[in-house]
């Protein structure tokens, strides 16, 4: 510490002991003038106690900071100014004591000021805010909502997901109270600490996240987008060929065999996770698709970022569709619980890994999600920016839920009434141009919100029940997918008000221009000839009943497996399973009946299935045949057929039965 230093503290001390006599003899005079705490005030006691507060914070202010001198940084323009300072200054011990600590208090107050100042963002991502939440990326300016960032100039979105919002603790804090959701998630730390992630939070009880054989690798980089895939080791392999023989046995211990020996096996816990959902226990279902999402998480590259919405997966390769399962499932469990703020994020990052490709249909649900998360804004800015480059009008459930936003956000608190009377006019034209669109919608949404339509709708030839059967199948199954999932957001008295108020006007506009009614007709034949692959994976995957009695024959004749579910037809297959060895000795019927057999022996069957091919394989095929027929003789000469009572033989026994009593 420098004498300067010293000098300055020791001036302080006894400047606060002079200043502290001062006021305790200003006390006393006003003691003596009847301004003293025991004599009676001028002004009434009121203006006693703001006397004394104001001494105390006085005296406050002159011990506050006695060692400020010691946080400042020293510098020589410090120096320069306490050796410039005027007389007055010098001479005045008090407002120098002050000027010191009003310095520490701004200085302090700029410090604090600091803290508030976010962070520039990073180029590439975007601070949205919280009653916006648009979730577009930014890369320009805060207002713009899209960027271009190729080389020729073209718009493109990318979904921004928030990894706060991937949590669904977050959103049940919000709901429920952050005590209520900490009580309940408490677990006692039994092992080892578990690594952190973004999509799930790994618990305690889990198994030890050893070396899994699941990585990740890039494949290509091209425009600021990166493709990654997932990589199976040689062992993993082994893994899954012994999980697809698992399935083909239909026995769900052999497939948690298996898991017992890898914990962290995907399939293996995609597939008892669904088997457990089956059975209605949520709670098994729940931890088995978790630890399944904490394997994959945990093998992601170090360059692979879930937020960015420049990291892209293939899902052609099927080491991939792993993960767009587990994030598609997760995404039903979430909602089912009423997480739907969560759900909606992860419905993003589905659509983030194959935005052009969309395999499992995720635009089909996200409307339904924003509206079930109040996302109504949002919502609205999908449609805007979307609606030229995917034409999100001609899906069924866009054209109906848009909107319904808009009309939303015409009802909210606060709103201007100008800017409310723009949000209900854009809702009542895009609204009659989707009941245009798909008539049979009508009839479907009322009756699964339990409502009586009118009869002049019902009569009506383009609302009727006559339009329905020149529905194409197509249409029928997008309508009915999206009237079986969304009916609950059109059940409020004021929608169904707005909605029959809507139809009565596009009635009397069909009325008047007949051309109208044709020419949608005609749109609705030319573009709903054929149904994407995409559409029946995601009903499949949806389970909503009312769309699955719409799949085509095609579909439903052909084997669904659950965890890869309608296959790409042009998959980019990187290893295929192992052809099985024949049996030598005949086939399963051959290999049962001679098990019946007290000389059956399982080592000479294997000996014998194990002889090459070659020279000798028509004396096998012979050998089998006949072995079989012996096995048939023997089994039909150990069959005895014991003969039938008659009835006097049965009166005979009931006789005998009666001497012996």
């Amino acid at each position: 510490m420098s004498s300067r230093a010293l000098r300055r503290i020791q001036g302080e001390k006894n400047t606060d002991l002079v200043a502290l006599a001062a006021l305790e003899s200003d006390g006393a005079e006003e003691d003596d003038n009847g301004l003293g705490r025991n004599a009676e005030p001028v002004e009434g006691k009121a203006f006693d106690k703001r006397k004394r507060r104001k001494q105390k914070q006085h005296r406050v202010n002159l011990h506050e900071n006695r060692f400020g001198l010691l946080t400042e940084q020293k510098s020589t323009s410090l120096e320069l100014q306490g050796a410039t300072r005027s007389p007055e200054t010098q001479a005045s011990p008090d407002a120098q004591r002050l000027a010191d600590n009003s310095h520490f208090n701004k200085t302090l107050q700029q410090g604090q000021k600091k803290k508030k100042v976010k962070k520039k963002p990073k180029k590439g991502c975007t601070n949205v805010d919280d009653e916006a939440d648009l979730g577009f990326v930014d890369d320009g300016e805060k207002e713009e909502l899209y960027v271009v960032d190729d080389p020729l100039k073209k718009s493109k979105l990318r979904l921004q997901v928030e990894h706060r919002h991937l949590n669904p603790d977050n959103e049940l804090k919000r709901l429920f109270g952050a005590r209520t959701v900490l009580g309940c998630s408490r677990r006692q730390n039994t092992r080892q600490a578990m690594p952190k992630t973004w999509l799930v939070t790994a618990q305690q009880t889990w198994p030890r996240l050893a070396r899994t054989g699941l990585s990740m690798e890039s494949t290509s980089s091209k425009d600021g987008v990166h493709y990654f895939t997932f990589v199976h080791s040689k062992d993993y392999q082994n893994f899954q060929v012994r999980f697809w023989d698992a399935v083909e046995s239909m026995e769900p211990n052999h497939i948690m065999a298996l898991t017992n020996e890898s914990p962290y096996h995907v399939d293996s816990l995609l597939q008892l996770s669904e088997i457990c959902r089956l059975q209605e226990d949520q709670e098994m279902a729940r931890t088995f698709l978790e630890r399944a999402l904490f394997s994959l998480e945990s093998s992601f590259h170090p360059l692979f970022n879930l937020i960015s919405g420049t990291c892209l997966l293939d899902y052609r390769r099927p080491e991939n569709r792993s993960f767009f399962l587990a994030l598609f499932k997760q995404m039903l469990s979430l909602e089912s619980r009423g997480c739907t703020r969560t759900a909606l994020e992860f419905s993003k990052l589905i659509l983030s890994l194959a935005p052009e490709e969309d395999p499992l249909g995720i635009l089909l649900v996200l409307d339904y999600l924003a509206l079930s998360a109040k996302e109504y804004i949002f919502l609205t800015e999908l449609h805007s920016h979307w609606e030229d480059s995917r034409n999100l009008s001609q899906l069924p459930n866009f054209a109906f839920s848009v909107p319904l936003a808009h009309w939303q956000l015409s009802k909210q608190k606060g709103i201007a009434e100008d800017r409310a009377a723009a949000y209900l006019q854009q809702a009542t034209m895009l609204l009659q141009n989707a009941l245009l669109a798909f008539p049979t919608v009508l009839l479907l949404l009322l009756d699964a919100c339990s409502v009586q339509a009118d009869g002049e709708v019902l009569k009506h030839s383009y609302f009727g029940r006559a339009a329905s059967t020149r529905t194409l199948p197509a249409l029928a199954e997008l309508q009915c997918l999206y009237v079986g999932r969304a009916h609950v957001l059109w059940k409020d008295v004021a929608v169904l008000a707005w909605l029959e108020e809507n139809t009565r006007e596009v009635m009397r506009r069909v009325d008047q221009d007949v051309d109208l009614a044709q020419e949608a007709e005609n749109k609705r034949q030319r573009r709903y000839r054929l149904a994407p692959r995409n559409l029946h994976r995601h009903v499949i995957l949806s389970e909503v009943k009312e769309a699955i009695t719409h799949l085509p024959h095609d579909v439903t004749k052909t084997p669904v497996l659950a965890y890869d579910p309608l296959p790409p037809l042009d998959s980019i297959i990187s290893y295929t399973r192992p052809e099985r060895s024949q049996v030598a000795g005949g086939g399963t019927l051959s290999l049962f009946l001679r098990s019946l057999l007290p000389t059956f022996n399982m080592q000479e069957n294997n000996a014998q299935a194990n002889v090459p091919d070659g020279a000798a394989g028509g004396q096998q095929v012979n050998r089998g045949v006949q072995q079989l027929l012996t096995a048939l003789r023997e089994l039909l000469a150990s069959i005895h057929f014991e003969p039938q009572a008659h009835d006097g033989d049965l009166d005979g026994v009931d006789n005998q039965d009666q001497d012996w009593d």
